[in-house]
């Protein structure tokens, strides 16, 4: 009896995998089209800017908080070495962005403060709770407030990627931290050509 049943598992199997390998012409699932998108935001000068404001440019974008007390400082800190790194002409062509997903403790001057240890060209961007989910949401992010029991000030537990998106706005490639300086940069150069 189980014989007969390891071998209608396997029949079950092999006509999926079957089925998987087939040659009909499907289109290819890249992921570009999943990343990304449009956005509106206010940036760290105040001034309300969309995703066509970066339009021409390439972007590195990285979600987090100027009250985080690691994976924000080393994903701005690579972002920033990996931007001194590249050749001059393609890091010109590159604007590194700073989303923040805790609006409201995280001012425009909070985020230039932040941000300028790490990088002069950075570019922050806040917005409503609503827009920050939306952004968020398009990037494929994730974000969650953390209270620790009965106090009222809380962390935030957060992606730690950094996205690279085309002069178009579209979804190139993804790295993190600890992916090292080095081999960003690499890939960067590589994606860029």
């Amino acid at each position: 009896m189980k014989t007969k049943k390891y071998c209608l598992l396997l029949l079950v199997l092999m006509s999926f995998l079957a089925s998987c390998s087939s040659t009909q012409n499907h289109n290819p699932v890249t992921g570009s089209e999943l990343i990304g998108g449009s956005f509106s935001m206010t940036d760290h000068t105040g001034k309300k800017v969309t995703e066509k404001n970066f339009q021409g440019q390439y972007m590195l974008v990285f979600f987090g908080f100027t009250s985080c007390p690691s994976v924000c400082p080393m994903g701005l800190s690579t972002m920033g070495r990996v931007m001194h790194k590249l050749p001059k002409e393609m890091e010109k062509q590159i604007q590194p962005i700073f989303v923040t997903v805790d609006p409201s403790r995280d001012t425009g001057k909070k985020m230039k403060s932040f941000m300028k240890s790490f990088y002069p060209r950075f570019t922050g961007l806040r917005g409503t709770q609503k827009e920050t989910e939306d952004m968020v949401f398009k990037y494929r992010g994730y974000y969650r407030k953390v209270f620790e029991d009965g106090e009222e000030e809380y962390l935030i537990d957060h992606s730690d990627i950094i996205y690279l998106m085309s002069k178009e706005g579209k979804y190139l490639g993804h790295f993190s931290s600890s992916n090292g300086v080095e081999n960003i940069k690499n890939r960067i150069i590589k994606l860029l050509k």
